[in-house]
């Protein structure tokens, strides 16, 4: 912010910020929720490979 001397682009770029902080912890509250669900209806056994769920959501995070 102090490298950019202009009021209105400081603006943007600070509300840039609390924009994309707000985007990330949606999609990743998001990923998780599409995770559970989907990890409820493939793996749902008596034995469960818990590394497999997390894999997906990693990869789904990412994606997203």
């Amino acid at each position: 912010m102090l490298a950019v001397k202009d009021p209105n682009v400081q603006v943007q770029l600070l509300v840039w910020i609390f924009v994309m902080r707000i985007m990330r912890v949606v999609s990743s509250a998001g990923s998780t929720s599409g995770t559970r669900t989907i990890a409820r209806g493939r793996y749902c056994r008596d034995k469960m490979d818990f590394e497999q769920p997390l894999t997906f959501l990693v990869w789904l995070t990412s994606i997203v």
